[in-house]
């Protein structure tokens, strides 16, 4: 079994940031998206794939 470790460049963790930063910034325009679970699962995936690619990229994974 290989363990492979995805490789972000800095333009990719600022592109899943900006995802993750157009979502929460809808929710200054449209506050009723606090309670639409749609919208806060996508904030959560958003979140979680920035973490994730953040952390590759300091060398914390």
């Amino acid at each position: 079994m290989t363990n492979v470790v995805r490789l972000y460049t800095p333009t990719e963790v600022d592109r899943l940031w900006d995802e993750y930063a157009e979502l929460a910034r809808a929710l200054r325009v449209r506050p009723d998206l606090a309670d639409d679970r749609q919208h806060n699962e996508a904030m959560i995936r958003a979140h979680s794939r920035f973490a994730k690619a953040f952390s590759a990229l300091e060398g914390g994974l």
